[in-house]
Protein backbone atom coordinates (compact mmCIF):
# COMPACT_ATOMS: atom_id res chain seq x y z
CA UNK A 1 0.00 0.00 0.00
CA UNK A 2 2.53 1.96 0.96
CA UNK A 3 5.96 2.87 -1.42
CA UNK A 4 8.87 1.89 0.49
CA UNK A 5 11.15 4.58 -1.18
CA UNK A 6 12.96 6.17 1.55
CA UNK A 7 13.32 10.71 1.27
CA UNK A 8 16.43 12.46 1.22
CA UNK A 9 14.13 15.82 1.81
CA UNK A 10 14.85 18.13 4.49
CA UNK A 11 14.76 15.48 6.92
CA UNK A 12 18.43 16.10 8.36
CA UNK A 13 18.98 12.47 6.78
CA UNK A 14 22.64 12.96 5.76
CA UNK A 15 23.83 14.75 9.25
CA UNK A 16 26.21 13.46 11.31
CA UNK A 17 25.47 13.18 15.08
CA UNK A 18 24.37 15.71 17.50
CA UNK A 19 26.83 16.21 20.48
CA UNK A 20 24.18 14.25 22.36
CA UNK A 21 23.62 10.37 22.45
CA UNK A 22 25.92 8.10 21.23
CA UNK A 23 27.84 10.42 19.95
CA UNK A 24 30.69 7.92 20.34
CA UNK A 25 29.35 5.29 19.28
CA UNK A 26 30.19 3.94 15.24
CA UNK A 27 26.76 1.97 15.04
CA UNK A 28 24.47 4.90 15.87
CA UNK A 29 26.83 7.36 13.92
CA UNK A 30 26.13 5.21 10.79
CA UNK A 31 22.82 4.91 11.86
CA UNK A 32 22.19 8.48 12.15
CA UNK A 33 24.10 9.69 9.32
CA UNK A 34 22.46 6.80 6.48
CA UNK A 35 18.97 7.02 8.14
CA UNK A 36 18.10 10.00 9.60
CA UNK A 37 14.42 10.78 8.28
CA UNK A 38 14.28 8.32 6.09
CA UNK A 39 10.63 7.01 6.93
CA UNK A 40 9.19 10.68 7.97
CA UNK A 41 7.46 11.17 4.33
CA UNK A 42 6.05 7.48 4.36
CA UNK A 43 4.90 7.69 7.84
CA UNK A 44 3.12 11.05 7.41
CA UNK A 45 0.97 9.04 4.61
CA UNK A 46 0.76 6.34 7.31
CA UNK A 47 -0.76 8.11 10.10
CA UNK A 48 -3.03 9.53 7.40
CA UNK A 49 -4.58 6.20 6.95
CA UNK A 50 -4.14 5.15 11.03
CA UNK A 51 -4.77 8.51 12.59
CA UNK A 52 -4.88 7.72 16.49
CA UNK A 53 -4.01 3.52 16.23
CA UNK A 54 -0.15 3.56 17.05
CA UNK A 55 0.20 -0.30 16.73
CA UNK A 56 -1.19 -0.09 13.13
CA UNK A 57 1.11 2.13 12.22
CA UNK A 58 3.97 0.50 13.98
CA UNK A 59 2.59 -2.52 11.86
CA UNK A 60 2.84 -0.85 8.64
CA UNK A 61 6.33 1.28 8.82
CA UNK A 62 7.75 -2.44 10.05
CA UNK A 63 6.01 -3.59 6.48
CA UNK A 64 7.37 -1.04 4.38
CA UNK A 65 9.95 0.44 5.18
CA UNK A 66 13.70 -1.00 4.13
CA UNK A 67 15.69 -2.19 7.10
CA UNK A 68 19.10 -2.26 6.49
CA UNK A 69 21.38 -4.37 8.57
CA UNK A 70 24.10 -1.56 10.62
CA UNK A 71 26.75 -4.47 10.30
CA UNK A 72 28.67 -6.63 7.93
CA UNK A 73 28.43 -6.84 4.37
CA UNK A 74 25.13 -4.46 2.58
CA UNK A 75 21.81 -6.52 3.17
CA UNK A 76 18.38 -6.19 4.68
CA UNK A 77 17.72 -7.40 8.45
CA UNK A 78 16.58 -10.85 9.15
CA UNK A 79 13.00 -11.61 9.35
CA UNK A 80 13.91 -12.44 13.14
CA UNK A 81 15.30 -8.71 13.97
CA UNK A 82 12.30 -7.35 12.49
CA UNK A 83 10.37 -9.28 14.44
CA UNK A 84 12.28 -8.55 17.06
CA UNK A 85 11.67 -4.07 16.37
CA UNK A 86 8.19 -5.21 16.00
CA UNK A 87 7.81 -6.78 19.70
CA UNK A 88 10.20 -4.41 21.14
CA UNK A 89 7.92 -1.44 20.11
CA UNK A 90 4.70 -2.91 20.54
CA UNK A 91 5.95 -3.72 24.25
CA UNK A 92 7.48 0.00 24.77
CA UNK A 93 3.88 1.83 23.65
CA UNK A 94 2.40 -0.94 25.79
CA UNK A 95 4.41 0.66 28.49
CA UNK A 96 3.17 3.76 27.69
CA UNK A 97 -0.14 3.29 28.30
CA UNK A 98 0.28 1.65 31.90
CA UNK A 99 2.33 4.97 32.42
CA UNK A 100 -0.56 7.02 31.64
CA UNK A 101 0.95 8.31 29.06
CA UNK A 102 -0.19 6.93 25.96
CA UNK A 103 0.05 8.14 22.80
CA UNK A 104 -2.02 8.20 19.53
CA UNK A 105 0.51 8.54 16.73
CA UNK A 106 4.11 7.24 16.61
CA UNK A 107 6.00 10.56 16.60
CA UNK A 108 4.69 12.28 19.57
CA UNK A 109 7.17 9.76 21.49
CA UNK A 110 9.20 12.31 23.45
CA UNK A 111 12.57 11.87 25.40
CA UNK A 112 10.55 12.80 29.16
CA UNK A 113 8.68 9.73 28.06
CA UNK A 114 11.23 7.44 27.29
CA UNK A 115 13.44 8.44 30.35
CA UNK A 116 10.27 7.44 32.53
CA UNK A 117 9.70 3.99 30.76
CA UNK A 118 13.33 2.56 31.22
CA UNK A 119 13.38 4.04 35.05
CA UNK A 120 10.17 1.84 35.45
CA UNK A 121 11.83 -1.04 33.47
CA UNK A 122 14.64 -0.53 36.41
CA UNK A 123 12.14 -0.63 38.90
CA UNK A 124 11.03 -4.02 37.38
CA UNK A 125 14.20 -5.76 37.27
CA UNK A 126 14.69 -5.88 33.59
CA UNK A 127 17.82 -7.18 32.54
CA UNK A 128 20.59 -4.94 30.92
CA UNK A 129 20.50 -6.81 27.75
CA UNK A 130 16.96 -6.83 27.58
CA UNK A 131 16.44 -2.95 28.43
CA UNK A 132 19.44 -2.29 26.01
CA UNK A 133 17.85 -4.31 23.05
CA UNK A 134 14.39 -2.33 23.87
CA UNK A 135 16.33 0.99 23.64
CA UNK A 136 18.20 -0.08 20.47
CA UNK A 137 14.42 -0.10 18.36
CA UNK A 138 12.94 2.58 20.02
CA UNK A 139 16.30 4.62 19.35
CA UNK A 140 16.34 3.54 15.76
CA UNK A 141 12.63 4.14 15.28
CA UNK A 142 13.58 7.89 16.59
CA UNK A 143 16.60 8.60 13.96
CA UNK A 144 13.83 7.10 11.11
CA UNK A 145 11.21 9.60 11.83
CA UNK A 146 13.89 12.82 12.30
CA UNK A 147 14.35 12.83 15.92
CA UNK A 148 17.54 11.67 16.14
CA UNK A 149 18.34 12.84 20.02
CA UNK A 150 15.16 10.85 21.30
CA UNK A 151 16.81 8.30 23.64
CA UNK A 152 19.70 9.62 25.79
CA UNK A 153 22.08 6.53 27.14
CA UNK A 154 20.80 3.70 28.99
CA UNK A 155 23.15 4.34 31.88
CA UNK A 156 22.18 8.58 32.17
CA UNK A 157 18.40 7.08 32.68
CA UNK A 158 18.79 4.75 35.32
CA UNK A 159 18.69 5.30 38.91
CA UNK A 160 21.62 2.77 39.24
CA UNK A 161 23.82 3.07 36.26
CA UNK A 162 25.82 -0.72 37.04
CA UNK A 163 22.00 -1.80 36.20
CA UNK A 164 22.39 -0.81 32.59
CA UNK A 165 25.80 -2.67 31.60
CA UNK A 166 25.64 -5.69 30.19
CA UNK A 167 28.07 -8.32 30.75
CA UNK A 168 30.10 -10.01 28.35
CA UNK A 169 32.34 -12.36 30.47
CA UNK A 170 31.11 -16.05 31.15
CA UNK A 171 30.71 -17.04 34.37
CA UNK A 172 29.31 -20.15 34.50
CA UNK A 173 30.56 -22.61 31.65
CA UNK A 174 27.85 -23.14 28.58
CA UNK A 175 29.94 -26.32 27.52
CA UNK A 176 27.86 -29.66 27.76
CA UNK A 177 31.13 -31.35 29.57
CA UNK A 178 31.04 -29.04 32.19
CA UNK A 179 27.53 -29.53 32.95
CA UNK A 180 27.92 -33.15 33.61
CA UNK A 181 26.56 -34.72 29.90
CA UNK A 182 28.93 -36.59 27.88
CA UNK A 183 28.62 -34.95 24.40
CA UNK A 184 29.60 -38.63 22.96
CA UNK A 185 26.73 -40.56 24.66
CA UNK A 186 24.21 -37.47 24.49
CA UNK A 187 24.73 -37.18 20.15
CA UNK A 188 24.60 -41.14 20.09
CA UNK A 189 21.01 -41.06 21.64
CA UNK A 190 19.98 -38.07 19.01
CA UNK A 191 21.69 -40.68 16.67
CA UNK A 192 18.89 -43.40 17.14
CA UNK A 193 16.35 -41.02 16.83
CA UNK A 194 17.55 -39.09 13.59
CA UNK A 195 21.43 -40.16 12.43
CA UNK A 196 21.67 -37.00 10.62
CA UNK A 197 21.10 -34.54 13.21
CA UNK A 198 23.35 -36.74 15.47
CA UNK A 199 25.99 -35.99 12.99
CA UNK A 200 25.01 -32.13 12.33
CA UNK A 201 25.55 -32.00 15.97
CA UNK A 202 28.98 -33.68 15.56
CA UNK A 203 30.17 -30.75 13.35
CA UNK A 204 29.20 -27.91 16.07
CA UNK A 205 31.14 -30.43 18.45
CA UNK A 206 34.03 -30.15 16.22
CA UNK A 207 34.08 -27.12 14.82
CA UNK A 208 32.17 -24.89 16.81
CA UNK A 209 29.56 -24.11 13.95
CA UNK A 210 26.50 -22.01 14.66
CA UNK A 211 22.85 -23.66 14.32
CA UNK A 212 22.74 -21.89 10.84
CA UNK A 213 25.52 -22.99 9.96
CA UNK A 214 25.57 -27.13 10.98
CA UNK A 215 22.11 -27.09 9.26
CA UNK A 216 22.89 -25.12 5.88
CA UNK A 217 26.52 -27.44 5.29
CA UNK A 218 27.05 -28.07 2.25
CA UNK A 219 30.58 -30.88 1.67
CA UNK A 220 31.43 -29.62 -1.80
CA UNK A 221 31.54 -25.81 -1.09
CA UNK A 222 33.08 -26.08 2.72
CA UNK A 223 35.88 -28.28 1.48
CA UNK A 224 37.81 -26.06 -1.05
CA UNK A 225 41.27 -25.86 0.81
CA UNK A 226 43.66 -29.10 1.72
CA UNK A 227 43.70 -28.59 6.03
CA UNK A 228 40.68 -26.79 6.80
CA UNK A 229 36.90 -26.14 6.24
CA UNK A 230 35.10 -22.86 4.57
CA UNK A 231 31.94 -21.72 6.29
CA UNK A 232 30.24 -19.44 4.43
CA UNK A 233 26.43 -20.33 4.76
CA UNK A 234 24.50 -19.33 7.46
CA UNK A 235 27.23 -17.07 9.17
CA UNK A 236 26.27 -13.95 11.76
CA UNK A 237 26.42 -10.98 9.75
CA UNK A 238 27.00 -13.22 6.60
CA UNK A 239 31.09 -13.12 7.78
CA UNK A 240 32.66 -16.32 5.90
CA UNK A 241 35.86 -18.01 7.50
CA UNK A 242 37.62 -20.66 7.68
CA UNK A 243 38.36 -23.03 10.86
CA UNK A 244 41.36 -25.27 10.82
CA UNK A 245 41.03 -29.26 10.53
CA UNK A 246 43.52 -30.12 13.31
CA UNK A 247 42.73 -33.51 14.39
CA UNK A 248 41.36 -36.86 13.36
CA UNK A 249 37.63 -36.78 14.86
CA UNK A 250 37.79 -34.18 12.82
CA UNK A 251 38.64 -35.96 9.32
CA UNK A 252 36.05 -38.68 10.37
CA UNK A 253 33.26 -36.55 10.73
CA UNK A 254 33.62 -34.90 7.60
CA UNK A 255 34.04 -37.72 5.63
CA UNK A 256 30.75 -39.30 6.91
CA UNK A 257 29.16 -35.56 6.16
CA UNK A 258 30.47 -36.22 2.77
CA UNK A 259 28.83 -39.79 2.19
CA UNK A 260 25.59 -38.37 3.08
CA UNK A 261 25.48 -35.07 1.65
CA UNK A 262 26.78 -36.91 -2.06
CA UNK A 263 23.49 -38.39 -2.03
CA UNK A 264 21.05 -35.24 -1.52
CA UNK A 265 20.57 -33.31 -4.98
CA UNK A 266 21.66 -30.01 -3.01
CA UNK A 267 24.58 -31.39 -1.99
CA UNK A 268 23.72 -30.26 1.91
CA UNK A 269 23.45 -32.65 5.03
CA UNK A 270 19.43 -32.59 5.39
CA UNK A 271 17.55 -34.29 7.88
CA UNK A 272 14.18 -33.93 5.53
CA UNK A 273 14.77 -33.38 1.82
CA UNK A 274 12.45 -30.79 1.29
CA UNK A 275 12.77 -28.88 4.57
CA UNK A 276 13.86 -25.26 4.62
CA UNK A 277 15.63 -23.72 6.93
CA UNK A 278 12.74 -23.03 9.65
CA UNK A 279 11.32 -26.21 9.22
CA UNK A 280 15.15 -27.92 9.98
CA UNK A 281 15.33 -26.35 13.13
CA UNK A 282 11.60 -27.33 14.33
CA UNK A 283 12.62 -30.91 13.51
CA UNK A 284 16.04 -30.18 15.71
CA UNK A 285 14.22 -29.00 18.26
CA UNK A 286 11.52 -31.23 18.36
CA UNK A 287 14.04 -34.19 19.02
CA UNK A 288 16.15 -32.41 21.61
CA UNK A 289 12.85 -31.59 23.39
CA UNK A 290 11.99 -35.23 22.98
CA UNK A 291 15.08 -36.72 24.39
CA UNK A 292 14.99 -34.04 26.94
CA UNK A 293 18.02 -32.44 25.86
CA UNK A 294 17.02 -29.27 26.91
CA UNK A 295 18.12 -25.99 29.29
CA UNK A 296 15.08 -26.93 31.53
CA UNK A 297 15.85 -30.60 31.25
CA UNK A 298 19.93 -30.77 31.04
CA UNK A 299 20.80 -27.28 31.57
CA UNK A 300 22.35 -27.60 28.08
CA UNK A 301 21.81 -25.83 24.43
CA UNK A 302 22.79 -26.55 21.05
CA UNK A 303 24.82 -23.60 21.25
CA UNK A 304 26.77 -24.52 24.23
CA UNK A 305 28.50 -27.31 21.92
CA UNK A 306 29.88 -24.51 20.25
CA UNK A 307 31.27 -23.05 23.86
CA UNK A 308 33.02 -26.17 24.26
CA UNK A 309 34.91 -25.81 21.48
CA UNK A 310 35.84 -22.83 22.44
CA UNK A 311 37.43 -23.36 25.63
CA UNK A 312 39.08 -26.84 23.95
CA UNK A 313 40.72 -24.54 21.66
CA UNK A 314 42.01 -21.87 24.70
CA UNK A 315 43.38 -24.71 26.51
CA UNK A 316 45.28 -25.86 23.47
CA UNK A 317 46.94 -22.54 22.50
CA UNK A 318 47.37 -21.55 26.13
CA UNK A 319 48.16 -24.62 27.76
CA UNK A 320 45.49 -23.64 30.04
CA UNK A 321 41.70 -24.30 30.35
CA UNK A 322 39.89 -21.34 30.09
CA UNK A 323 39.27 -19.40 32.79
CA UNK A 324 35.38 -20.02 32.73
CA UNK A 325 36.40 -23.86 33.54
CA UNK A 326 38.59 -22.91 36.36
CA UNK A 327 42.01 -22.51 34.20
CA UNK A 328 44.93 -20.21 35.84
CA UNK A 329 46.30 -16.89 34.93
CA UNK A 330 48.07 -16.71 31.75
CA UNK A 331 50.60 -14.09 29.93
CA UNK A 332 48.86 -11.11 28.14
CA UNK A 333 50.62 -11.70 24.75
CA UNK A 334 49.63 -15.45 25.10
CA UNK A 335 46.41 -15.19 26.02
CA UNK A 336 45.62 -12.11 23.69
CA UNK A 337 46.75 -14.26 20.52
CA UNK A 338 44.64 -17.05 21.36
CA UNK A 339 41.57 -15.17 21.73
CA UNK A 340 42.26 -13.36 18.50
CA UNK A 341 42.54 -16.82 16.98
CA UNK A 342 39.39 -18.11 18.41
CA UNK A 343 37.71 -15.07 17.24
CA UNK A 344 38.77 -15.63 14.04
CA UNK A 345 37.43 -19.22 13.81
CA UNK A 346 34.01 -18.45 15.51
CA UNK A 347 33.11 -15.89 12.81
CA UNK A 348 33.40 -12.59 15.72
CA UNK A 349 34.74 -9.12 14.48
CA UNK A 350 35.77 -8.20 17.62
CA UNK A 351 38.41 -9.81 20.00
CA UNK A 352 36.07 -9.29 23.11
CA UNK A 353 33.08 -11.49 22.43
CA UNK A 354 35.30 -14.12 23.57
CA UNK A 355 34.88 -13.77 26.89
CA UNK A 356 31.48 -14.63 26.94
CA UNK A 357 32.50 -18.33 25.76
CA UNK A 358 35.94 -18.73 27.61
CA UNK A 359 35.52 -16.03 30.72
CA UNK A 360 37.99 -13.96 31.05
CA UNK A 361 40.92 -13.61 34.00
CA UNK A 362 42.92 -10.10 34.23
CA UNK A 363 46.21 -11.01 31.86
CA UNK A 364 49.47 -9.42 33.45
CA UNK A 365 52.94 -9.41 33.87
CA UNK A 366 54.75 -13.13 34.46
CA UNK A 367 55.34 -12.26 37.77
CA UNK A 368 51.97 -10.15 38.70
CA UNK A 369 50.18 -13.27 37.27
CA UNK A 370 52.26 -15.61 39.68
CA UNK A 371 51.32 -12.74 42.36
CA UNK A 372 47.69 -12.75 41.70
CA UNK A 373 47.81 -16.84 41.29
CA UNK A 374 48.84 -17.17 45.25
CA UNK A 375 46.14 -14.60 46.03
CA UNK A 376 43.79 -16.67 43.92
CA UNK A 377 44.64 -20.21 45.82
CA UNK A 378 44.64 -18.74 49.54
CA UNK A 379 40.98 -17.04 49.13
CA UNK A 380 38.91 -19.37 46.52
CA UNK A 381 37.30 -22.12 47.99
CA UNK A 382 37.86 -20.55 51.44
CA UNK A 383 34.51 -21.90 53.16
CA UNK A 384 34.26 -19.34 55.91
CA UNK A 385 34.96 -16.50 53.70
CA UNK A 386 32.27 -17.92 51.45
CA UNK A 387 29.86 -19.05 54.55
CA UNK A 388 30.44 -14.85 55.47
CA UNK A 389 29.63 -13.88 52.08
CA UNK A 390 26.55 -15.29 51.59
CA UNK A 391 25.26 -15.09 54.70
CA UNK A 392 25.61 -11.18 54.66
CA UNK A 393 24.15 -11.27 51.16
CA UNK A 394 27.03 -10.99 49.09
CA UNK A 395 26.68 -12.29 45.60
CA UNK A 396 30.83 -11.04 44.13
CA UNK A 397 33.94 -9.86 45.60
CA UNK A 398 36.82 -8.02 43.72
CA UNK A 399 40.75 -6.76 44.58
CA UNK A 400 40.44 -3.07 43.54
CA UNK A 401 43.37 -1.27 42.95
CA UNK A 402 47.47 -2.13 42.78
CA UNK A 403 46.85 -5.77 44.40
CA UNK A 404 43.73 -6.52 41.16
CA UNK A 405 47.05 -5.95 39.20
CA UNK A 406 49.12 -8.18 40.74
CA UNK A 407 51.22 -5.17 42.10
CA UNK A 408 53.14 -5.57 45.66
CA UNK A 409 51.39 -3.56 48.43
CA UNK A 410 53.53 -0.55 49.51
CA UNK A 411 54.92 -0.20 53.22
CA UNK A 412 52.23 0.94 54.95
CA UNK A 413 49.64 -0.45 52.02
CA UNK A 414 45.86 -2.37 52.43
CA UNK A 415 44.31 -4.37 50.27
CA UNK A 416 41.37 -2.76 48.89
CA UNK A 417 38.09 -5.67 48.55
CA UNK A 418 35.08 -4.30 46.57
CA UNK A 419 31.87 -6.39 46.99
CA UNK A 420 28.71 -6.15 45.28
CA UNK A 421 24.97 -7.62 47.19
CA UNK A 422 22.19 -9.30 46.21
CA UNK A 423 18.94 -7.11 45.85
CA UNK A 424 15.63 -8.46 47.72
CA UNK A 425 12.60 -7.28 45.72
CA UNK A 426 12.78 -3.38 44.65
CA UNK A 427 15.59 -2.81 46.51
CA UNK A 428 18.46 -0.11 44.50
CA UNK A 429 21.95 -1.94 44.40
CA UNK A 430 22.67 0.99 46.80
CA UNK A 431 20.51 0.05 49.05
CA UNK A 432 21.69 -3.83 49.04
CA UNK A 433 24.96 -2.49 48.98
CA UNK A 434 23.99 -0.44 52.36
CA UNK A 435 22.45 -3.63 53.98
CA UNK A 436 25.57 -5.71 53.25
CA UNK A 437 28.10 -3.19 54.86
CA UNK A 438 28.66 -5.03 57.95
CA UNK A 439 29.55 -8.63 55.78
CA UNK A 440 31.99 -6.36 53.70
CA UNK A 441 32.85 -5.52 57.13
CA UNK A 442 33.56 -8.89 58.40
CA UNK A 443 35.13 -10.32 54.92
CA UNK A 444 37.55 -7.83 55.27
CA UNK A 445 38.60 -9.51 58.59
CA UNK A 446 38.83 -12.92 57.36
CA UNK A 447 40.63 -11.91 54.54
CA UNK A 448 43.10 -10.02 56.23
CA UNK A 449 43.77 -13.21 58.58
CA UNK A 450 44.30 -14.99 55.71
CA UNK A 451 46.93 -12.92 53.62
CA UNK A 452 48.84 -11.27 56.82
CA UNK A 453 48.00 -8.23 55.50
CA UNK A 454 45.88 -4.62 56.72
CA UNK A 455 42.48 -5.17 53.93
CA UNK A 456 39.32 -2.62 54.18
CA UNK A 457 35.84 -2.99 51.90
CA UNK A 458 33.81 -1.30 50.54
CA UNK A 459 30.83 -1.16 47.75
CA UNK A 460 31.71 -1.83 44.25
CA UNK A 461 28.87 1.02 43.40
CA UNK A 462 30.89 3.37 45.72
CA UNK A 463 34.42 2.55 44.68
CA UNK A 464 36.50 4.72 41.61
CA UNK A 465 34.85 2.58 37.96
CA UNK A 466 38.57 3.76 36.68
CA UNK A 467 40.43 1.20 39.76
CA UNK A 468 41.58 -1.90 38.04
CA UNK A 469 39.20 -4.79 39.67
CA UNK A 470 39.84 -8.74 39.38
CA UNK A 471 37.48 -11.13 40.76
CA UNK A 472 37.52 -13.30 43.65
CA UNK A 473 34.82 -16.31 42.48
CA UNK A 474 33.06 -17.64 45.68
CA UNK A 475 31.89 -21.15 46.53
CA UNK A 476 34.43 -22.52 43.76
CA UNK A 477 33.20 -26.37 43.96
CA UNK A 478 32.98 -29.26 41.78
CA UNK A 479 29.36 -29.55 40.33
CA UNK A 480 27.50 -32.24 41.41
CA UNK A 481 27.33 -35.28 38.55
CA UNK A 482 24.60 -35.87 36.52
CA UNK A 483 22.26 -38.69 36.15
CA UNK A 484 23.78 -40.64 33.11
CA UNK A 485 21.57 -40.67 29.73
CA UNK A 486 19.74 -43.61 29.02
CA UNK A 487 17.52 -43.87 25.99
CA UNK A 488 14.61 -45.92 28.32
CA UNK A 489 11.03 -44.43 28.77
CA UNK A 490 11.34 -42.90 32.48
CA UNK A 491 15.03 -43.21 32.52
CA UNK A 492 17.69 -40.01 32.70
CA UNK A 493 18.66 -38.61 29.59
CA UNK A 494 22.21 -36.80 28.97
Amino acid sequence: MFSAQQSNAATGRGRGPGPGVGAQNPKIVFMKKTESGSAKEMFEKIKAVYKGKPKRQLDELLANHEINALTGRKRRVSIKTQKSYGDNLGRFINSLKEENMAIQNLDEITTKQVRRIFGSYERKGLSASRMKSMLGSVRRLGVWLGKDELCPDLEEMLEDPENGKRSYTAKEPKAWEANGVEVAVAIALIAEECPITALQFELAHEFGARVEEFLMFRPAKALRTEGEIWISDGTKGGRPRSVPIEFDSQRDVLRRVKELADKNPKGMLQAQKSDNLKQAKAHMRYLLYKLGITKKGMGITPHGLRHGYACRVYKKLTGEEAPVMGGGLVEVELDRSARQEIAYRMGHARVSVVSAYTGCHRTLSRSATQNLKQVKEVLEGDEDLDAIAKTGGIKELYLVGPTAEGKQLEKGGYIMIGYIATKNGEETQAQADGRAAFAGYQVAQRISQMLGKSCLSGAMGGLDPELPRFEIFLGRAPKAEKPAASNQAGESQP
